[in-house]
């Protein structure tokens, strides 16, 4: 599954209309969310931050099993 909801206009509504350049935050917990559900492709902006967040998930979810 490919998941690529970095910086999209949702994540800037739910921050409270934030630009694009500041929903690092919205950014990084979608990637964590989809990477913790199963996603194994993830399309982002700030990658190094993502990268991160996703081996976090993927560990956490990986020791519920």
């Amino acid at each position: 599954m490919l998941v690529g909801a970095s910086r999209k206009s949702f994540l800037g509504r739910l921050a409270g209309d934030v630009p694009p350049q500041e929903r690092l935050e919205g950014s990084l917990a979608a990637a964590a969310i989809a990477a913790f559900e199963g996603a194994r492709i993830l399309r982002v902006h700030d990658v190094a931050a993502s990268v991160r967040v996703a081996r976090v998930a993927d560990a956490t979810r990986d020791t519920r099993r």
